[in-house]
């Protein structure tokens, strides 16, 4: 039909009505002076199926403003003989269109195409009318036939405005078309609304047909490049039908939507459904659901949904046509909100350490329930429960908890409690008293056991003497020292820890603190020579503690010897044959004295003289003269010395004295004398002299 119609009536008798009341009419009024008028004439022939040119009756002439509205009162209907006549109020450029409508002479043929023409005078304008032609077809797609049982197939004639009836296609994809305008048509079909194939002709299919002759042709499909997009609830997906929806573009890249489909109202039909065909496949789309009719009666609206069940234009999904995807369906849920969601509370002591709850509160209807603790309005990681139990990072800081409420087919919403007070160090569950490992003894080392805490805590350590504190006994361990003794030792713990109130807790007190044993107390030894009037010294080793105070005392064959007392001792006669030994003695404060015994000596040996001498014999060698031995020089100075002089190397007898008297028995013999000399504590040393001459 035409796209620039007028109502008509469906046959000559009504417009000759119409004509013959003007008429009557005509004497009553007075009519007004009018400008010059131009009469434009014509007919309207065509060629019938013999072949002969006939006139052709009840065409419908229209002349229009050339680009503007329609002349007013410029139209009229071909008479029997065809011909027609229409008057026009001045010059200019007129489009002048001639289309049977509903007259039975005129339906088996075409419009003409419409006609522009600059008229400034009467002018005669012919037309011969052409019949309909036709179009039969076969539906492809990607060259293979299917069925459209719901395609709405047309064929469109722009030089003369016409669009065919439209058709469907049957089970095997074939169609024809009745009443097709002669001429280059472009053949489209699309899908109503509710058709399920998502099918549309592929656009730019042009067919020349000819005058009353039938074109057959293959016309290609292709998926429907759109949104088709059903609204259903989102707790049982039932169709929402009334809801209103719109869609929104933008380039591609671009954060900012357009204003949307600028008509309406848009409506979901009663299967919950929309679509939407695009145009421009540069761009990028979006659709929303919207529960805002007026003529809703619901009690409850539910809220926004978008592509991607996103609650706001601002952060909908986003669908571009592409050849994998040239048509978007999907079903787009759309919650209803709580009817009642209440605002979470916190139960529980804000400390570090001590747990907290969260109270969800009376949701309606019932929810499941998700939980985020935050911190000074930061959600704090892994903290996702309905119980919380604060932290050293937190504080100082104020707590919240977010209640995220759920359920199939609602609105999943989140509410946030009021703030805890800033969050307060907490104390140590467990702080147990601290106990004492080891023996109060000076020397000893005692270990503080602090304990299991709970939670963990660092410790510091100070030992107490008699309830003061030990200034640098700050370890875990003590080595008992001499002023301690006597005294009661006790340790204080004190445990830390970030984010807790530091604690201490004192042990129970030892017995006062024994006299230390000294742990090493060496075998003292001897050096020197084992020999009367030697020198022997006395090592009295390493004391572990060292010792203070060393004292000694000298023994000879186990008895102590009266004033040996230091460190060396000086061998004396009275040590010849004996062995010596040496006691030492330490002390130390604090420590019980204690003694070790040295090995004994090799018995003492004598000593010997370290200078002697022969004697020699002075006085002449004749008989009656008297012999006298010489000592000579000895060191040191023996106590006794005896003779004994020889007569030949025999003993003279009763000759024991230093001098002897020759007698006439020692004629012609040679004298000596043998001295033996001795000193306590010295090996006694016998010396002959050298013989005399023989006496004479």
């Amino acid at each position: 039909m035409r796209l620039r119609s007028h109502p008509r009536p469906a046959s000559l008798l009504p417009v000759l009505l119409g004509l013959l009341l003007a008429l009557a009419l005509v004497p009553v009024l007075a009519a007004p002076a009018r400008a010059a008028t131009i009469t434009v004439t014509g007919k309207v022939t065509a060629v019938d199926t013999s072949g002969a040119t006939v006139p052709v009756p009840g065409v419908f002439v229209d002349v229009w403003h050339h680009n503007a509205g329609p002349v007013d009162g410029a139209d009229d209907y071909t008479a029997v003989d065809g011909t027609y006549q229409v008057t026009l109020p001045a010059s200019g450029t007129y489009e002048i269109s001639m289309e049977c409508r509903g007259v039975l002479e005129c339906a088996p043929y075409a419009p003409e195409p419409v006609v522009v023409r600059a008229i400034s005078a009467s002018a005669i304008i012919n037309a011969t009318l052409e019949r309909w032609g036709r179009i039969t077809g076969t539906l492809k797609k990607n060259g293979t036939p299917i069925s459209w049982p719901n395609g709405e197939i047309a064929a469109h004639n722009q030089e003369r405005s016409w669009d065919s009836p439209q058709v469907s296609a049957d089970a095997s994809g074939r169609f024809t078309i009745d009443k097709v305008a002669p001429g280059v048509v472009e053949v489209e079909g699309r899908e109503p609304w509710g058709g399920e194939q998502f099918l549309s002709t592929v656009d730019g299919q042009r067919v020349t047909v000819a005058p009353g002759q039938t074109s057959d042709i293959s016309l290609a499909v292709e998926d429907w490049p759109g949104l088709y997009v059903r609204a259903v609830d989102a707790a049982n997906s039932t169709p929402l039908a009334g809801l209103r929806w719109n869609v929104f573009s933008r380039p591609v890249g671009s954060t900012t939507w357009d204003a949307g489909l600028q008509m309406g109202p848009l409506r979901t039909n009663t299967l919950g459904r929309m679509n939407h065909p695009i145009t421009d496949k540069t761009l990028e789309y979006t659709v929303c659901f919207y529960d805002d009719a007026e003529e809703s009666t619901a009690t409850v609206r539910r809220p926004t949904r978008c592509l991607g069940n996103a609650p706001s234009l601002a952060t909908a999904q986003a669908w571009k046509h592409t050849a994998a995807q040239p048509k978007l369906k999907v079903d787009l849920a759309v919650p209803l909100p709580f009817t009642t969601a209440a605002v979470p509370a916190i139960t529980g002591t804000a400390k570090v350490g001590t747990t907290l709850t969260a109270t969800p509160g009376t949701w309606s209807p019932s929810a499941t329930f998700s939980y985020q603790w935050l911190r000074a309005g930061a959600p704090i990681s892994g903290a996702t429960t309905a119980t919380y139990v604060p932290v050293v990072e937190d504080l100082g800081k104020a707590l919240t908890v977010r209640v995220t409420g759920s359920r199939q087919g609602y609105v999943t919403t989140a509410k946030t409690s009021a703030a805890t007070a800033a969050v307060a160090a907490g104390g140590f569950t467990t702080a147990p008293v601290p106990t004492i490992t080891g023996t109060a003894k000076v020397g000893t080392t005692l270990t503080a056991i602090p304990g299991t805490w709970s939670p963990s805590a660092a410790f510091a350590y100070q030992w107490l003497r008699a309830g003061v504190a030990i200034q640098g006994a700050t370890t875990q361990q003590y080595q008992v020292t001499a002023a301690d003794a006597g005294k009661a030792l006790a340790v204080r713990v004190t445990g830390t820890r970030t984010g807790y109130v530091p604690t201490s807790r004192t042990s129970a007190t030892t017995p006062a603190a024994a006299d230390g044993a000294f742990t090493d107390v060496p075998v003292p030894t001897i050096t020197g020579t084992t020999a009367v009037g030697a020198t022997l010294t006395a090592d009295a080793g390493v004391w572990t503690p060292a010792a203070t105070t060393t004292t000694y005392q000298w023994l000879r064959s186990g008895v102590e010897i009266p004033g040996a007392t230091g460190p060396t001792y000086r061998l004396t006669p009275a040590d010849a044959g004996r062995q010596i030994t040496v006691r030492v003695r330490g002390e130390r404060s604090g420590y019980a004295p204690d003694a070790a015994t040295s090995a004994p000596t090799a018995a003492i040996s004598q000593a010997t003289f370290t200078t002697t001498s022969q004697p020699k014999i002075k006085g002449r060698a004749t008989v009656g003269a008297k012999l006298r031995a010489v000592l000579g020089v000895w060191s040191p100075q023996p106590a006794t010395t005896t003779y004994q002089w020889y007569r030949n190397g025999k003993a003279i007898k009763g000759a024991t004295k230093a001098k002897y008297k020759t007698k006439a028995a020692d004629r012609r013999k040679r004298i000596t004398v043998v001295v033996t000399r001795s000193l306590a504590g010295y090996a006694t040393v016998t010396v002959r002299s050298a013989a005399t001459k023989r006496i004479s």
